[in-house]
């Protein structure tokens, strides 16, 4: 007989207190059944000991696979996007989480045993002098110099970072209103193998300008996603595109810093793609379930 699957999905609220705990030691400030999109969902949400917001449980019942299917996506998107609107309003402002893995289990509706530990690098050490010539060397294009920055900002949400470093691009290789496309042709020339390793459907540059579209546009009961709307599914599109913006916005800088100083050119096929991880999740324990 076949066993019913369970879909439990963890977001840590920054910021980080070491991880979470999830064995059924913890009792919830929040316990509560919801219908979302006609689904039943189980939702938790955990405090620290001095009553601060910490982590945010959903679990979903009966997925039907051991994938997580198409309609669990909006679902597990929307979630975590409304509670940061409630914590911005009701707790404190910039509210932000570090991402957990997302697991499926069988026979199991309350707890998947896991228990985390984040392992947080250490900052490396600050170098006035060099960090002084930098600022001398990007004066003259400081307004580029911020948009690669607010780009590569993670504090700053991925939909506002994308739009930076999309304005960087389109600033360099559209400098009188009108595309240079001999250049863009160059450039993702280039880049072909995004194309390639990420499976697109459309050709990078059409790919580049649809999440720009989908980032910087919405009208509210339109149907049409915009920033707000954007789904689990399209957020990985981002996060690829992203990538891409990083390593155009770098090589932009890098022109216009005209041999004063180059950012580092050399990135590994994860850091190509958007899996650059500051921050590593290690899984202590997950108890062992039945299947």
């Amino acid at each position: 007989m076949d066993q019913q699957r369970f879909l439990f999905c963890y977001w840590l609220i920054e910021p980080t207190r070491g991880g979470i705990v999830d064995d059924g030691s913890l009792t919830p400030a929040i316990k509560a059944d919801y219908k979302l999109n006609g689904r039943d969902c189980a939702f938790s949400f955990f405090c620290d000991d001095l009553g601060y917001p910490w982590f945010i449980k959903l679990v979903l019942p009966d997925i039907g696979s051991d994938k997580i299917p198409d309609w669990a996506l909006p679902i597990i998107s929307m979630v975590p996007e409304h509670w940061k609107s409630i914590l911005n309003v009701v707790w404190s402002p910039g509210v932000s989480y570090f991402p957990l893995p997302t697991f499926v289990v069988r026979n199991c509706r309350d707890s998947v045993g896991v228990v985390s530990r984040l392992r947080i690098p250490d900052h490396p050490n600050f170098a006035p002098i060099p960090a002084g010539a930098l600022f001398a060397a990007t004066v003259s294009f400081r307004e580029e110099f911020k948009l690669f920055s607010d780009g590569v900002n993670e504090v700053i949400p991925e939909v506002y970072r994308y739009l930076a470093l999309y304005k960087l691009y389109e600033g360099f290789y559209r400098p009188s209103g009108r595309w240079d496309n001999e250049r863009v042709d160059g450039l993702m020339a280039s880049l072909q193998w995004a194309e390639e390793e990420m499976g697109l459907k459309k050709t990078l540059r059409a790919e580049m300008a649809d999440i720009r579209d989908r980032c910087a546009h919405s009208i509210i009961g339109s149907g049409k996603p915009g920033i707000r709307a954007l789904s689990h599914m399209d957020m990985n599109r981002l996060r690829d595109m992203l990538a891409i913006g990083m390593i155009i916005g770098r090589d932009i800088i890098n022109t216009l810093a005209d041999g004063k100083f180059q950012l580092p050119l050399e990135m590994t096929r994860s850091q190509r793609l958007g899996l650059i991880v500051p921050r590593e999740v290690e899984i202590l324990n997950i108890r062992q379930l039945p299947i």
